[in-house]
């Protein structure tokens, strides 16, 4: 029976399979019909371990269920949602966002559990921002969507990321993304839709500064997600 593989995970790049894992994956691979990643950086590097060709489909979007609402919050709020573990670098997002503190009046909300949580909250205690900062928990997808709507701008500041399902969710909504640089995200996000940044506090701290200022078309970020996902 012929089959399909569509490839989404991480693993490979951040090298977080055994040798008897890679070998299996191989086997799959090299036995397959087709074989699908979800972005253009997942295909390439799943060439080079394997030799085998990828197509590339993108992840896709509810796009009747992540929709725009009438109104955002008042003061300006970055949202982050993501497990809480080393790979989502949710400090990287913490201490970026201090520094912006210092010039910019605004919030940050981080929602997700994991085994981070205790590490972040110690930090956002040592940087004095426990009024600026919430660790929401784990949201339902219901949550999300609030959470979103509400929003006026996503970050992920992942090291490493397939694809970023989270960032054409919050577009479907109508809001600007930003993103480090960390794989899917890179060929996501264009001038319209947000900001790629540098895996460093200083880059990401520009990047939400100038979130802050710029001028965002909500209906084109929301008219892009709808055509491409």
């Amino acid at each position: 029976i012929p089959f399909i593989v569509t490839e989404h995970s991480s693993a490979f790049q951040r090298q977080k399979l055994s040798s008897s894992e890679i070998s299996l994956a191989k086997e799959v691979f090299s036995s397959s019909k087709y074989n699908v990643a979800v972005s253009d950086v997942l295909a390439q590097d799943l060439f080079m371990l394997f030799n085998q060709d990828f197509i590339v489909i993108p992840n896709i979007v509810d796009t009747d269920y992540f929709t725009p609402a009438a109104q955002q919050n008042k003061k300006f709020t970055f949202l982050n949602v993501a497990h809480l573990n080393s790979n989502k670098n949710h400090q990287l997002l913490i201490k970026a966002f201090a520094e912006l503190v210092k010039q910019k009046d605004a919030r940050l909300v981080i929602a997700g559990a994991g085994e981070e949580r205790k590490n972040l909250e110690q930090l956002i205690a040592s940087l004095g921002l426990e009024r600026k900062v919430l660790l929401f928990g784990k949201a339902t997808r219901k949550e999300v969507k609030v959470l979103m709507q509400q929003a006026n701008c996503f970050v992920l500041s992942s090291k490493v990321e397939t694809f970023g399902v989270v960032l054409i969710e919050a577009m479907a909504c109508g809001i600007p993304v930003i993103s480090t640089k960390c794989g899917g995200p890179n060929k996501l996000i264009d001038a319209d839709l947000g900001i790629l940044c540098s895996l460093n506090i200083s880059s990401l701290h520009q990047s939400m500064f100038d979130m802050i200022v710029k001028k965002i078309d909500r209906k084109l970020i929301r008219k892009k997600a709808v055509e491409r996902y």
